[in-house]
């Protein structure tokens, strides 16, 4: 999955409508459209935006999953570790 999938499918998760997500974040519907189809978030102020809005890391939109998945199994064995001692 990549970036242009994970806003779509972080919309999606949470039923929020394009319509709804660009008038919450003050974003245009049509850059909206875009980011999902293109995978491209115009500007780091809108891609903050759009974090904030659900509840994720600027990262998770715009990294690759692969980085993502990595980053997550890294913090796993973290954890397990610290709750092993």
């Amino acid at each position: 999955m990549d970036k242009i999938n994970r806003l779509k499918k972080l919309r999606l998760e949470r039923e929020i409508s394009q319509e709804k997500c660009a008038f919450d974040t003050g974003i245009s519907i049509s850059s909206i459209k875009r980011y999902e189809r293109d995978g491209i978030v115009g500007n780091a102020y809108n891609l903050k935006i759009l974090a904030e809005y659900f509840c994720v890391e600027m990262d998770y939109i715009y990294r690759s999953n692969e980085y993502s998945i990595r980053k997550e199994e890294k913090n796993d064995g973290i954890t397990g570790n610290r709750n092993n001692s």
